[in-house]
């Protein structure tokens, strides 16, 4: 398969239903760290020691988006589509237009090396070397402290779950730690050696194992972990999860639907990715179970402030429809539907929201699809 081929494939939604690790990218010395994904189905790969960061586009081929960087480390979109990187040896957090325009939007943080949007504009960067979280307000030139404990040794990794709850990966211990809505922490993992970056699936965060090779999985409430992916010995050979070799596993991200992930190796800077990721999770579609629906997508879009969304039915069935924001807190209410067999047509109202990329989710029974839609004001 030509490499055109490997991406378009890697950027289309996965329909394969066996858990397996595929190596997409080999040593293309473009990315070995944080990955992001934009409303377009671009990935975005941070090159820590070679200072910038490269783009695939959707047709397969890839571009330097940004160059001359210091040690580019995490990065994540902010509600307007704006790439934030955070620059671990400049001191300082980027935002980037798509256009590739940059501008400092805070400086003088001593090694920031993660960052998280929040719903209320603010922003949480992890600061490595001082082993806390703070916060930048919306329109604030300073940031405050929001989370320093005393399990936290070199924190990079952050996300958040659709409750409001953030949770915390340190690199230097392998601890993964959780702030509720409420300030609450609680230590949910511990992953041996260095931890590199965080992603939640479902019910599930999914940390990468630096020294160890291998993909931990770990329940959000803290009831235990598994070593998911990874024989646990260093290479880069494909197959079932527990057979796969990674080398040095560091950024990780989920597709829209979540049942693909994506993994960079930091030493070979190669990109690797897992389908099935779903199954099991008793959010799977599995093969022997016939859908609940066809989901079309959704138009216009973007939209201002209302769209359609086509689905078909194959049977009677209670559909759920919500809106995340591209961190993954759902926004606004959630739509309930008692829908009989056939073709119909769903609205979305977004009256109240902000321009910017968001998810719909839609879900019947234990089935479930995503789809990106933009705002524009």
């Amino acid at each position: 398969m030509s490499l055109r081929s490997c991406l378009l494939a890697l950027l289309a939604a996965s329909s394969v239903s066996a858990q397996t690790v595929e190596t997409v990218l080999s040593g293309p010395e473009a990315f070995d760290d944080a990955l992001s994904l934009d409303a377009q189905g671009r990935l975005y790969g941070s090159y820590y020691y070679g200072q910038r960061i490269t783009r695939i586009l959707p047709d397969g081929s890839t571009e330097l988006f940004l160059d001359g960087l210091g040690n580019p480390n995490g990065t994540a979109f902010d509600p307007e589509g704006r790439l934030l990187v955070a620059e671990a040896g400049g001191d300082r957090v980027l935002r980037v237009t798509q256009e590739g325009v940059s501008e400092t939007l805070i400086e003088g943080l001593n090694n920031p090396a993660g960052v998280l949007p929040l719903a209320d504009g603010s922003l949480l960067i992890a600061r490595y070397s001082n082993n806390r979280v703070d916060i930048l307000y919306a329109e604030e030139e300073e940031t405050e402290l929001w989370l320093s404990h005393p399990s936290m040794s070199g924190p990079v990794g952050l996300k958040a779950d659709t409750e409001g709850n953030v949770y915390i990966g340190c690199f230097n211990n392998g601890k993964v730690l959780k702030r509720d809505s409420e300030g609450e922490v609680t230590e949910i993992g511990d992953v041996p050696g260095y931890l590199g970056f965080l992603e939640i699936v479902g019910d599930f965060v999914y940390a990468t194992a630096f020294q160890e090779h291998q993909i931990y999985r770990m329940a959000l409430d803290g009831s235990g972990q598994e070593v998911w992916a990874g024989s646990g010995s260093s290479g880069q050979i494909d197959g079932p999860l527990a057979e796969a070799r990674f080398d040095g596993p560091n950024g990780i991200l989920a597709s829209a639907s979540g049942d693909t992930l994506w993994i960079t190796d930091h030493n070979s800077r190669a990109l690797r990715r897992i389908v099935g990721v779903l199954e099991g999770t008793g959010l799977s579609q599995g093969p022997e179970r016939p859908s609940f629906f066809e989901l079309g997508a959704p138009y216009p879009n973007p939209f201002n402030p209302r769209a359609l969304l086509p689905l078909q039915l194959h049977r009677e069935a209670t559909v759920r429809l919500a809106l995340f924001d591209l961190r993954g807190a759902r926004v606004g209410s959630e739509a309930v539907f008692r829908l009989g067999a056939g073709e119909h047509l769903l609205p979305l109202e977004a009256q109240d929201l902000a321009s910017g990329a968001y998810f719909l989710r839609l879900q019947a029974g234990d089935d479930q699809a995503s789809r990106r839609i933009t705002l524009l004001r």
